[in-house]
């Protein structure tokens, strides 16, 4: 989705079969025979594509001038996830290469820990041979006892499914050879998987329209969240008490009115705002440097609006940004933020900055007018804030 490749499909000229037969090949890599020498390529009855080259051998549409038809040949395709080496999934000359390969980890396995009854936790010979073969194998590039290709078949699959840019024929060769590599017996063939993917998207759409289903579950989900907004800590420890007792059949719940619905909106829109400065002020080096600080702002307005119901962690997290921000602007809507919360650390927060000697003394004294005005905005000394920011650039 994201354009990213993913796969690799490896194909042959077949005119270059007979051009290139006795020339030196290394599989490293690969991890397929060699095709030069391989007499099934040049009697071949499987599946081949006619393609089109410039003289630069770039690939051009049938009817180009100077465009050569070339038969090409597929010879294996390859997962691109794993990170030191192609992945083999299918080879077209060999359908049990892939499978051996895959075989191979699950047998060094099985016979290390059942057969041998050897552990890397407890066996410190066998950990450090195995991780000498482990690396060699992988820095060889060879494809023997490496991570499962479940993510990657899956992968694969998905895109044989949505894909159509790829021959039907080619698609249902490489379907097919996908499936002898499972070595789960009762795994699910390709249109089995579409068909139990089609019935639960139906059973789905049934479930959210019916009034008993997902919309009787929301209305439960919403009323459950309202129980923060009304109680404290201590009833909400006796509600998840009762519920413990009761093996999950009690389930304490708000009654569900307009107003709720509000203060749900906004404890929600809060809780990322908070979720977002609190990101923004686990970064190290300058505010601007990393984030748009438009988006900041925007989020430190909100809290400022709603002070009332923030809580301590979006007071640590607008200090924070207050001491890791340059901008006079970012710097004003954290003052104003930390004034507003009417969380007492909120106040704290404001004496600690105004006692910083790292701290501008036009901003302490525009702290200092916030302690002793709660709730006012009292116009800063902008030209001070504009003259120590010039010289603190210019130092």
């Amino acid at each position: 989705p994201d354009g990213s490749m993913t796969h690799a499909l490896v194909w042959v000229a077949k005119s270059d079969l007979a051009k290139q037969q006795g020339r030196t090949y290394d599989k490293r890599f690969l991890n397929i025979a060699n095709p030069w020498n391989d007499k099934r390529l040049t009697n071949w009855r499987g599946h081949a594509e006619l393609r089109y080259f410039d003289a630069e051998h770039r690939a051009v549409s049938e009817g180009t001038p100077g465009a050569e038809a070339v038969e090409m040949i597929p010879l294996a395709l390859y997962g691109l996830d794993n990170p030191k080496i192609p992945m083999l999934l299918v080879d077209f000359r060999d359908s049990l290469n892939p499978k051996k390969r895959e075989i191979s980890r699950l047998l060094l396995e099985d016979v290390t820990q059942n057969v041998l009854s050897l552990s890397g936790f407890g066996d410190l010979p066998y950990f450090l041979s195995r991780s000498v073969f482990d690396f060699v194998t992988g820095r060889r590039g060879m494809d023997i006892n490496q991570p499962s290709r479940l993510r990657t078949y899956s992968q694969l699959k998905l895109l044989l499914a949505l894909n159509e840019s790829l021959d039907p024929d080619l698609r249902r060769q490489i379907s097919g050879r996908l499936e002898k590599v499972s070595l789960n017996p009762m795994e699910n063939d390709l249109k089995a998987e579409a068909k139990l993917a089609d019935q639960q998207f139906r059973s789905l759409l049934a479930y959210a329209g019916s009034e008993h289903g997902l919309i009787k579950q929301l209305e439960l989900d919403r009323r459950s969240e309202l129980v923060p907004l009304e109680h404290g800590r201590a009833e909400q420890i006796l509600f998840r008490l009762a519920n413990v007792l009761t093996f999950g059949k009690y389930v304490h719940r708000e009654k569900l009115t307009p107003e709720m619905e509000g203060r749900l909106d906004t404890a929600r829109r809060l809780a990322y705002h908070t979720n977002f400065l609190r990101e923004v002020a686990r970064t190290n080096a300058r505010i601007e440097v990393q984030w748009n600080l438009e988006d900041v702002r925007r989020s430190l307005h909100f809290i400022r609006e709603h002070g009332t119901d923030a809580n301590a962690r979006a007071v640590t997290a607008t200090a924070k940004i207050f001491m890791r921000t340059a901008d006079d602007e970012t710097r004003r809507a954290c003052l104003e933020s930390l004034s507003r919360i009417s969380n007492p650390k909120a106040r704290n927060e404001l004496v600690k900055i105004s006692q910083r000697d790292d701290v501008e003394q036009s901003w302490r004294d525009l702290v200092i007018s916030y302690l002793e005005h709660p709730g006012e905005r009292p116009e800063p000394s902008t030209s001070s804030i504009k003259a120590n920011s010039q010289s603190t650039g210019q130092q």
